[in-house]
């Protein structure tokens, strides 16, 4: 969908539009465990992820982990 979406060329709706047009597909996608077409937020920190390998991802996690103790 994101890929679609950087080629369209239109003015994208608002969240509040966006949200009420998608809300039953949500809604259905819920009910089906469908998460492809579910909202999951990536929050704030969206724009501080990279793209590597998740093994990479989880050594560094577990290394920032036992730094706090």
């Amino acid at each position: 969908m994101l890929q679609r979406t950087r080629r369209y060329r239109g003015k994208i709706p608002p969240y509040s539009i966006q949200n009420q047009l998608t809300q039953g597909i949500r809604k259905a996608a819920a009910q089906q465990g469908d998460f492809d077409y579910m909202s999951l937020w990536a929050g704030q920190g969206l724009w501080l992820a990279t793209s590597r390998p998740a093994e990479e991802i989880v050594r560094e996690t577990i290394a920032q982990a036992q730094g706090v103790r």
